[in-house]
């Protein structure tokens, strides 16, 4: 019986600490930087990690206006249409990077937010070391 009860403990624990560890809040990193500027996004920490390219609305459009090319404006009216609902997602999540960066007041990239704007760290291109960065700000909270 003791064995038993010594199993029953060990789940009741194992449960709470899943709990716990779910009901923590996470810590979620919002990446703003170009083609030219790449962030590192390899990490070991938890966090979730959203990356935006603010040159993909350019390199989309630029896309979508190679296709449509020099034909009459219904045509290429027609074309824009077909092309923009195919690519509807790409288009979105492109234009969502440069509405948040405009949001956050981003002035610089690469820019790294964490939790929706609490923090800001700029010019740094490793995940890791912005990490540090921002953990190192909040102690001295």
């Amino acid at each position: 019986m003791k064995g038993l009860n010594k199993f029953v403990v060990y789940i009741i624990l194992t449960i709470l600490s899943f709990s716990c560890t779910a009901m923590s809040k996470s810590l979620t990193v919002e990446i703003f930087t170009d083609s030219a500027h790449p962030v590192n996004t390899s990490t070991k920490d938890n966090v979730v990690i959203k990356y935006y390219n603010l040159d993909d609305s350019n390199r989309l459009m630029a896309k979508l206006n190679k296709k449509i090319g020099v034909m009459s404006p219904q045509k290429a009216k027609e074309v824009a249409r077909q092309l923009i609902q195919r690519n509807q997602k790409q288009l979105t999540d492109a234009y969502k990077g440069l509405m948040l960066a405009y949001q956050y007041h981003i002035q610089n990239y690469p820019a790294i937010v964490f939790n929706q704007g609490e923090a800001v760290v700029y010019g740094v291109t490793d995940i890791n070391n912005a990490l540090q960065t921002y953990r190192l700000w909040r102690q001295k909270q």
